[in-house]
């Protein structure tokens, strides 16, 4: 009888304490959809555009869409997976977010005209979404916030530390670099302690972006390089790097 007991109260504080992570977790999406609005309606208006966000906690699928209702209006879909996967954070949240602005912002090279999904926008190809939503848009979203504070509550990279600091100087701006590769490697589920690939690119007048990197994820490792490159682009243009610039090792890998 006692056992019994035993096992039904410790079934019910499971419950209770998987709940109560449930409803943080939402929570926690909740606030970073309206933070979003708030923060990025203004810059779509800059450019002419209406943004909104479609959002579906219960939806578990880990993942997200950008496209266009019109050609003045933009909207991205997020659905609840982003957060509930076990790496799930704020920030990784936000990176995703910022993946998909980068489709409607980021840039050339874009996916091509006949690709069905983007027909009201020339939608960035994955590879470019991913480096404009590291070298322009978390970078001013995360801006101003308390990155050492951040970074102590959530698991990070020495590794990444110890890059970040050899390219910026000053603390804010190295921590706000180690955060937002760990932003990143929390979304895509890598290992945080993964080696850092980084190559000093040079450019190819032929190289032509093939149509399955327009439109697929490049893998995990090249997705990876891009964001170590975006991370350390010190360009103050909203493209990022190229490969003339100071840090040629900062221009966006070729995947």
């Amino acid at each position: 009888m006692k056992l019994s007991l035993y096992i039904l109260i410790s079934a019910l504080f499971i419950y209770s304490t998987k709940s109560q992570a449930g409803e943080k977790k939402e929570l926690i999406f909740n606030e970073t959809i309206k933070e979003a609005k708030e923060f990025f309606t203004p810059y779509y208006l800059s450019k002419g555009k209406i943004f909104s966000i479609e959002s579906d906690f219960d939806y578990h699928e880990n993942n997200a869409k950008a496209s266009a209702f019109s050609v003045d209006h933009y909207y991205i879909e997020l659905y609840g997976g982003l957060i509930k996967q076990p790496r799930g954070t704020k920030d990784s949240l936000r990176a995703a977010i910022c993946h998909e602005i980068g489709h409607h912002f980021g840039g050339r090279p874009f996916v091509p005209r006949y690709y069905e999904e983007y027909f009201f926008f020339r939608g960035s190809s994955e590879g470019q979404a991913d480096y404009w939503s590291v070298h322009t848009c978390l970078r001013k979203w995360l801006h101003g916030e308390d990155h050492e504070k951040i970074l102590r509550k959530n698991s990070f990279s020495f590794r990444d530390l110890n890059f970040c600091k050899s390219y910026y100087k000053k603390k804010n701006e190295y921590l706000l670099c180690t955060r937002i590769i760990t932003a990143y490697k929390n979304m895509l589920k890598v290992d945080l302690n993964m080696p850092i690939n980084l190559q000093v690119l040079n450019p190819i007048d032929s190289y032509i972006i093939p149509l399955a990197a327009s439109v697929i994820h490049p893998k995990k490792s090249c997705r990876m390089e891009t964001v170590y490159a975006g991370s350390i682009c010190n360009s103050k243009t909203e493209y990022g790097c190229h490969f003339s610039g100071n840090r040629p090792e900062a221009s966006r890998p070729l995947c």
